[in-house]
């Protein structure tokens, strides 16, 4: 059971780093008014943290109480609401300084979790 949980929170340790370089390097090209580039990450960048949220929910038996979602969730709605005024600017900061910083948390639970089990 060890041995799937640290596979799992490997996974997802590496994903989360992937993950956040995406994130800024998106925030940094909305920032800049590269909207072009910005944007075309944001697929990806939306899979991600789906990706992680999923996890997070799903392998409670991992993660138990440790993380929470919602903050995650309403940041990802605001992003929404965010494109839908084609404000790429905020789109850049929520990035930036809301989401980078959850994903930058649950990296850290996530090492802190590996460092338990093993």
């Amino acid at each position: 059971m060890n041995k799937e949980k640290t596979e799992v929170l490997n996974t997802a340790k590496d994903y989360m780093v992937n993950l956040n370089n995406a994130i800024i390097k998106s925030a940094e090209y909305l920032q800049s008014g590269d909207c072009f580039n910005g944007t075309n990450l944001i697929i990806d960048i939306t899979d991600g943290l789906e990706w992680i949220v999923q996890l997070i929910t799903i392998r409670s038996d991992i993660y138990g109480d440790e993380i929470k979602t919602t903050s995650l969730i309403h940041n990802i709605k605001e992003i929404v609401g965010a494109f839908e005024n084609e404000d790429y600017i905020f789109i850049g900061d929520l990035l930036q300084y809301e989401i980078s910083p959850i994903i930058e948390e649950y990296y850290d639970k996530t090492l802190l979790l590996l460092e338990k089990i093993l």
